[in-house]
């Protein structure tokens, strides 16, 4: 068969089974132009909301049960390319943060907006420091990292910015037990009797199997720790619209995750939070502090939010997304879509299913008898404003006719690419 047939055979049987998208990437930014560079950032455009859901939980205090072990995970806090400045949210969420009191904060990627040419790294990186790095520190809150897209891109064009990245970390690297010698791309540690690792993972469909190998030998080795969380840049599966093709996609992870019982994966880059499952291993994909909020696959609208995990060197207490303007509202769950699903692949919501599954009734009753009587009195629903329509997160116009696209299938029997143009693979952020 010609190629030329059997592209258009392929391409046709993936979009009667998954339906039309495509995967935009952005187009070229001139940091001269100010216009420019406000909406280069989302190849489509997103409402970004500043208000809390009307169906979120005041949680205003959040005190501490005794004995537990409270971790902060940041995602996506970039601007657009280049930029030497963040947002009010991300200012608003370090005041929370430190308020709060985490024993430990974890970044997923994407703490600076690099993945373009001639940008002044030292200055980003110098801007991130300024914002976030050096006030935790400040509070004796240590910050565990691991690599973005627009950090520190694995793609050859971008080794530049992967020194940037190592250098930017290279003295201020944790006051903690590292565990590897890649710090701070692939490294473990352990923190008050939980393992975290975090992975190297910048590239869609591209998990080498070197660092596949050191998971599991890392995970093997501290086979009798309880909770083990996992994080990394790109999810495993789809979770947001307009980034379907950009995740892991590699089912070695997941069987690897799940053979080891890693209690929790956490994930960012898509701009969207949904704590999800799939069988016992947990999935949480955290939301964005920066640029570019999108709705859910569902179509369900996304706001700017962190994640705050309540834990135990013996289980996890809970998962809860805060939400901008002031993070003092948590997301209630029965408030995000009991499942999503892209093509074959289908998340569940993490406290829907079977009672042998995450946040099941024991897990429920542990964490009710550990948190102080005033955490229970502090979520209560609240009337506020609603969220903007979903209309107004649909996709603007066509890009230009050399706009980049790329359709991606993948199934667990394995993968099968299929590009059109000349796609460099480069993302947005």
């Amino acid at each position: 068969m010609h190629p030329n047939a059997t592209t258009t055979t392929l391409l046709t049987l993936i979009l009667l089974h998954l339906g039309t998208w495509a995967c935009q990437e952005p187009r070229p930014v001139h940091p001269e132009d100010p216009s420019a560079i406000a909406n280069a950032t989302e190849a489509a455009p997103t409402t970004l909301h500043t208000n809390p859901s009307p169906h979120s939980r005041r949680n205003l205090s959040l005190p501490r049960a005794p004995g537990t072990i409270r971790i902060a995970v940041v995602s996506d806090l970039n601007a657009s390319y280049g930029s030497l400045s963040y947002g009010e949210d991300v200012h608003r969420a370090v005041d929370r943060l430190i308020e709060l009191d985490p024993d430990l904060v974890l970044s997923t990627g994407d703490m600076v907006a690099g993945q373009a040419p001639g940008l002044d790294y030292h200055g980003m990186w110098r801007a991130f420091h300024h914002s976030v790095t050096d006030r935790l520190a400040s509070a004796g809150i240590p910050l565990a990292v691991s690599p973005g897209n627009h950090d520190a891109s694995a793609f050859p064009h971008y080794a530049n910015e992967r020194q940037h990245y190592q250098s930017a970390w290279r003295d201020r690297r944790p006051d903690l037990h590292i565990i590897g010698d890649a710090y701070p791309f692939q490294y473990a540690f352990l923190f008050r009797g939980i393992l975290f690792v975090s992975l190297d993972l910048t590239l869609p469909w591209h998990l080498p199997v070197e660092q596949l190998t050191w998971l599991d030998q890392t995970l093997q080795a501290h086979a009798e720790v309880p909770v083990k969380i996992v994080f990394g840049h790109l999810p495993l599966y789809p979770v947001a619209r307009y980034k379907e093709a950009e995740v892991v996609g590699d089912p070695r992870l997941e069987d690897l995750l799940q053979r080891h019982r890693v209690t929790l994966y956490l994930s960012g880059h898509h701009h969207a939070y949904y704590p999800a499952r799939r069988g016992e291993l947990r999935l949480v994909a955290v939301g964005c502090l920066g640029n570019g909020v999108r709705p859910l696959i569902s179509g369900h609208p996304s706001q700017r939010s962190f994640v705050l995990i309540e834990a135990t060197p013996q289980n996890i207490l809970s998962v809860e997304a805060l939400v901008a303007p002031h993070f003092s509202h948590v997301i209630d769950r029965a408030t995000l879509p009991s499942s999503i699903g892209y093509g074959p692949f289908r998340l569940d919501r993490d406290d829907v299913g079977a009672p042998r599954f995450l946040l099941n009734a024991l897990e429920n009753q542990a964490y009710q008898q550990a948190r102080p009587p005033s955490l229970a009195a502090a979520n209560r629903v609240d009337a506020l404003p609603p969220l903007l329509p979903l209309e107004s997160l649909t996709p603007g116009p066509t890009q230009s006719s050399d706009h980049r696209r790329t359709l991606t299938y993948a199934t667990h029997m394995g993968l099968l690419m299929v590009r059109l143009g000349t796609s460099s693979n480069e993302q947005s952020p």
